[in-house]
């Protein structure tokens, strides 16, 4: 029964408070769970008694118990401010917590990517350190509790993490999709057609989630895409296709992409597809427009492809279609999104539902 509790209270009732202050109930802070100049994870019983506090990295933005309840893993995301004056370290703490000790905090461990290997196919933003540009986003544990899969979102990366020795054990780029169908034209009513040549999607997942099949670990992303424009001011981190120099644009894209007015809308990433002249002979866009499985050590073994693309086509009206929310002034069209892209349900032997932001 006293396990049980821990599952159930304990997983219910955790809170995440970034930059929380101290607090009168809390704990004396021991040397297992040290004061590292983040912030906090709080815990309260289901009743709503404080119970302990955990000292971890900058900017918790999501947490995981274990399966056995007996830990939790938090992606500290480590955003700058907006004009990036401050930009703390990204990092992924592991909590240790037991309901028999006072202030519920057993152990603390924050591993930094500074003592990770970073390879150099992984994307860090032009001018900046891989342990400062790093942001952990969300975070999947394996049925067994023996590893942690982190995904990197803006990174368009994943790190892998031994929960047993506390270390990230690989730091893995997703890589590029090149699209096989695709519409980004924004005045052909609904098309899942063809995709032009050197178009590309980066990996970008936000959400993911792990399970086992035949003795073997592997993990499941939501390719959604994030670009760095949502918390800087002052950094550009991708344009849209229109906005381009023409004379910095290879033949083939200026004819396929920006003489076309419904396609050259497109958002691509400044710092990717130019060759050593600065010439973009590629556009790489952030999200795939999929779902990807994955196994342990980060190969991808399928991917939706333009599924999701193509259900979604014959379902939402076409005012709706190739709409950002962000573009739009009328609420009226994050309603359509909203209420026509609730889910999508891939059937086989295991059941994943893929959410949609306000947006198609």
């Amino acid at each position: 029964m006293k396990k049980m509790w821990l599952l159930s209270a304990v997983a219910s009732a955790a809170l995440v408070m970034s930059g929380c202050g101290g607090s009168d109930e809390a704990p004396v802070v021991s040397g297992k769970n040290p004061d590292i100049g983040g912030d906090k994870i709080l815990f309260y019983s289901t009743s709503g008694a404080y119970k302990g506090a955990a000292n971890v990295g900058n900017l918790p933005d999501m947490v995981t118990f274990s399966h056995d309840g007996k830990f939790l893993v938090t992606a500290n995301e480590g955003e700058p401010n907006d004009d990036l004056s401050e930009d703390p370290e990204g990092s992924i703490s592991i909590i240790e917590i037991d309901s028999n000790i006072e202030g519920f905090v057993k152990n603390v461990s924050t591993l930094y990517f500074s003592d990770a290997n970073v390879p150099a196919d992984v994307r860090i933003k032009p001018g900046a350190t891989a342990s400062i540009d790093i942001e952990p986003e969300y975070v999947a544990i394996s049925e067994d509790d023996k590893k942690a899969f982190v995904t990197l979102q803006e990174n368009n990366a994943v790190a892998i993490v031994d929960l047993t020795t506390k270390k990230i054990t690989s730091v893995k780029s997703l890589g590029a999709k090149d699209f096989d169908k695709i519409d980004i034209d924004s005045k052909d009513d609904v098309n899942v057609s063809t995709a032009p040549d050197n178009i590309y999607g980066l990996y970008m997942p936000d959400t993911i989630a792990t399970y086992k099949v035949g003795g073997a670990d592997f993990f499941v992303t939501a390719n959604e895409g994030d670009d760095r424009d949502d918390w800087s001011d002052v950094y550009t981190d991708y344009y849209k296709a229109s906005d381009l120099n023409a004379s910095l644009v290879s033949a083939q894209l200026t004819t396929d992409i920006l003489d076309v007015s419904g396609k050259k809308k497109i958002r691509v990433l400044n710092d990717m597809g130019k060759d050593e002249n600065g010439i973009y002979q590629a556009f790489y866009m952030s999200g795939t427009r999929s779902f990807s499985i994955w196994d342990a050590d980060g190969n991808q073994v399928f991917d939706s492809g333009s599924q999701f693309e193509e259900t979604v086509a014959a379902s939402v009206p076409v005012s709706a279609w190739n709409t950002r929310v962000d573009d739009s002034d009328d609420f009226a069209d994050v309603e359509d999104a909203n209420a026509q892209l609730a889910y999508t349900e891939f059937e086989g032997d295991f059941f994943f539902w893929e959410g949609t932001d306000a947006r198609s």
